[in-house]
């Protein structure tokens, strides 16, 4: 399953960098969590899911 980092219905695009391939217990998830997507720098893009910093690494 996979899920749009800024959603199509806030023009958000379907480029490959909005885009993020989850299980369907991580794609649950991040619907009910509370998390805060912050832009893209260089091969990385930061997260806070329910207060926890993560990243997303691209390569």
């Amino acid at each position: 399953m996979s899920i749009y980092l800024k959603p199509l219905s806030d023009n958000g695009s379907q480029d490959e960098y909005n885009v993020v391939i989850l299980c369907p217990n991580h794609h649950r998830m991040m619907h009910y969590a509370d998390v805060k997507i912050f832009e893209r720098e260089e091969s990385k893009r930061k997260l806070i899911v329910n207060n926890i910093e993560k990243y997303i690494i691209y390569k």
